[in-house]
């Protein structure tokens, strides 16, 4: 028997050790590759037949999807509009209705303690307004208070009844001054026959007073129907016809409305603002019967008196 020697026994136990680790990497091998495959067998491929998947066309998919995202765009265009007719016809409406009915209800003594307490003291609390005061604003601004803390949605728009920026919700021409700073192209001062004519519900109207109604010199209605040219009035409560002689600043409520409703959704994707726009908006019969009662009734006792 031939010797083997020390060279000899260590070379063959090297290459013993490189033929197992051979081995042993295509084992790993077969098996990466196996567990690779089962893996790609539950993902849908083109033309994968054992799960009945179609092949994918990703230029479909984007065509789709691009489709789907103007479709959802326009959708919410108008929702917004919608939210906005809304927001004035149903909401901001049923208030001054509902206040007008309220103060029409009450003594002369009983009036006077429920604006203070319940116009000037809510919109401007630290304000310290006095009985008596004249409310014109005041009452416009509280129906608007009412409507942003069900809705959210003038945010933007609501002075600060806490520090002097309420100031404007109890004052003609300091809530000119308001619209000025904050919103300047939604107000038109010395409108013309035009814009006059072009007067949409909800504008707010600024007009030239006889003094009765105002210790400014102005007087705040809204535009309760354009097409009949009525405004809603308080400190002389009621819904009449404005006189558009005596009008000096308008306010475009509507393009305040689009400023506030835009800046509440621009933080949202296209379906979170869709679904935001839509809730809570729908046909109101109840309060669009009550209008119109309460405006029946109105024009009658104005034609009485």
């Amino acid at each position: 028997m031939a010797t083997i020697t020390p060279q000899e026994r260590t070379k063959n136990l090297k290459n013993r050790i490189k033929k197992k680790k051979i081995a042993l990497l295509k084992s790993v091998k077969r098996i990466t590759m196996y567990v690779a495959l089962q893996c790609a067998a539950t993902i849908p491929q083109p033309g994968n037949a054992l799960l009945g998947t179609q092949a994918a066309n990703p230029g479909n998919n984007t065509k789709e999807n691009m489709i789907k995202e103007i479709a959802t765009k326009s959708e919410l265009k108008e929702a917004l509009k919608e939210r906005k007719d809304w927001l004035i016809n149903d909401n901001f409406f049923s208030k001054i209705v509902k206040y007008q009915n309220i103060l029409k209800s009450k003594s002369p003594t009983e009036k006077k303690d429920y604006i203070k307490k319940n116009f000037f003291d809510t919109v401007y609390p630290v304000g310290g307004i006095p009985k008596g005061s004249n409310y014109c604003i005041a009452a416009a601004m509280r129906c608007l208070y009412d409507v942003n803390k069900e809705t959210g949605d003038l945010e933007k728009f609501m002075p600060d009844g806490n520090t002097i920026e309420g100031h404007s919700m109890v004052s003609c021409p300091m809530f000119k001054e308001y619209i000025k700073k904050n919103f300047p192209n939604c107000i038109i001062e010395n409108p013309s026959k035009e814009e006059i004519s072009a007067l949409e519900n909800g504008d707010f109207i600024i007009s030239r007073s006889n003094g009765r109604n105002t210790t400014s010199g102005l007087h705040f209605t809204t535009v309760y129907d354009a097409q009949k040219g009525l405004e809603a009035s308080f400190n002389s409560d009621g819904i009449r016809a404005f006189k558009p002689e005596k009008i000096e600043s308008i306010v475009k409520f509507g393009k305040i409305i689009d400023i506030c409703l835009q800046e509440k959704v621009k933080q949202m994707d296209a379906h979170s603002a869709l679904l935001a726009m839509k809730s809570g908006v729908k046909d109101n019969k109840d309060y669009q019967l009550t209008a119109m009662n309460f405006r029946q009734t109105t024009q009658k006792s104005s034609d009485r008196s």
